[in-house]
This record gives structure tokens, sequence and C-alpha cells, in this order.
């Protein structure tokens, strides 16, 4: 996805209701590529534990040849406070996960040293 969002950082604003014909490099034989990954042609550009947005649509734009890739939404201000709160969230939970497995040290041999991991 990292090309994708590469791409969509030179990406020009379009109307979602615009009339004009999109020719997409999504739909171009050569790129079938695109859906391998999950691509179409209208994306949802807002992660936070799911892919969402609820903003305006912008044209993703090749940096290479500047032919349109595909739609994407934005996601409105809601949106990303969403993603701020369940990120941090996420790294209290990694953080708390982390002083657990470095703070526990066996020393028994009747148990593994990683308490808690299933070797099977």
């Amino acid at each position: 996805m990292s090309l994708f969002r590469l791409a969509v950082s030179h990406a020009r604003r379009v109307a979602s209701t615009s009339s004009r014909p999109l020719s997409m490099l999504v739909n171009d034989p050569a790129y079938s590529w695109l859906h391998d990954i999950g691509i179409g042609e209208l994306n949802d550009g807002v992660y936070d534990g799911s892919w969402g947005g609820n903003g305006p649509i912008i044209e993703s734009v090749s940096p290479i040849n500047e032919q349109p890739i595909a739609r994407v939404r934005e996601g409105t201000l809601a949106d990303y406070e969403d993603v701020i709160r369940a990120s941090v969230e996420a790294s209290k939970q990694w953080r708390q996960y982390c002083r657990r497995s470095t703070c526990t040290i066996n020393y028994s041999k009747s148990l593994p040293l990683a308490q808690g991991i299933d070797f099977s």
C-alpha cells in the first residue's frame, strides 16, 4: 500500500459528483496488480483498525505519468480524532504487553523462560 499512499500524496481534488468519465489505471489490465492488493475505483483512506472515511473524495494521480490511479475518500476531522484515540489505546496496550514480557524473569528450571507462550 505504500505506493498507493505515495500516489495519494500527489493527488488532486475531484468533486465526488464529477460527471466526466474517469479512465483510471486501476481499470487498466497492465495495472491488474492494484486489484490484487485490494485497490478499487473508490477506496477508503482512513484506518483506525478498519478502513473508512467520511470526507471528500480525491483522485490519486500517478507521479510517474500523471494519470489517475483511483479515487480515495479522505477523512474528516472526527475520523482522524478516532484514529488518534485508537492509536493511543493501541500504544497503551503495547506498552503494557512489553512491560509484562520484559519484567517477567523466571529462573526456575520447571517453567520456560517465556511464560505464557505456547511452544507447540
